[in-house]
Order: structure tokens, then C-alpha cells, then sequence
């Protein structure tokens, strides 16, 4: 009875979350076969494949911006994110992370993504010093 070796040319495609995974002959181990025809010899093969999904984190382009009173700015992210605002009073922003100081004080602007990653940057909106003097000058300190 002779001994075959069996070096079986196998190309897997898997797709799953985008990934797409080759596997070859030289990954696969070679099985001594007792058989004397290659028709008896079975080429069924079980060949266990994990594919883990990481998430990446949502990257905002700043974590803490100062922004001057009726400026504007701009937030990006990695991916297609809804805006929002925690304090529309003091800073707004649209569909595109453009951002606009409309008042004074602290929000917090928070990206959210498709999948629920979120990402937020905090925005502190001040009055520039040509603006308090501006204030101070017509209004007095009441209004400062």
C-alpha cells in the first residue's frame, strides 16, 4: 500500500464587514493518505476562520476649543457624524460641524455616529478685550 500526500490547491474568499481573507495550500497542514487512487482520497476540508469587528473610536479634529464671542470655527470627524449642541445659547453648529459663537460661556458640541460612537469637544465662547471695552464703554459694567 503506498503512502499519497495530498497538496491541495484551496483559495477561501470571505467576505464579512469588508474584510476579504485569502487562505493557501501553504497554510493548510499536510495529511498522509492511505487510499491508492486519488478518487478515494477526500478533499473536504474543515478550516476554522474567526473575523473579529473592532471599532475604531470617533476622532473629532479638537477635544477643547476657545472661541471669541460671534466667532465661527469648525469641527471634523473621521466619519459621517449628527451634530449637536448642549447649549444652543452659547454655541451652535450645523449639519457640517460648522460652528458659531453666539453667546458667552461653555457647551459641549458631540458628534454621534451611525453605529452610536460618539466623540464631543468642549467649546468656551469669551468676549475678545476689543468687545469688552465695546461693552463697557457703551452699556457700563452692568451688562459686562
Amino acid at each position: 500500500m503506498k503512502k499519497l500526500f495530498a497538496f491541495v490547491a484551496v483559495l477561501f474568499v470571505i467576505t464579512a464587514l469588508g474584510v476579504t481573507m485569502f487562505v493557501h495550500a501553504g497554510d493548510l497542514p499536510v495529511i498522509p493518505l492511505t487510499g491508492s487512487t486519488v478518487s478515494e482520497v477526500s478533499t473536504d476540508y474543515e478550516v476554522p476562520i474567526t473575523v473579529e469587528q473592532t471599532t475604531a473610536p470617533l476622532l473629532l479634529s479638537d477635544k477643547k476649543l476657545k472661541m471669541k464671542y460671534k466667532s465661527t470655527d469648525y469641527l471634523t470627524a473621521g466619519a459621517h457624524v449628527t451634530w449637536t449642541s448642549s447649549d444652543p445659547d452659547v454655541v451652535t453648529v450645523d449639519e457640517d460641524g460648522n460652528l458659531t459663537a453666539v453667546g458667552r460661556g461653555e457647551a459641549t458640541i458631540t458628534a454621534t455616529a451611525w453605529d452610536g460612537r460618539t466623540a464631543t469637544c468642549e467649546v468656551t465662547v469669551r468676549y475678545s478685550f476689543i468687545q469688552i471695552i465695546i461693552i463697557v464703554f457703551l452699556f457700563g459694567w452692568i451688562w459686562y
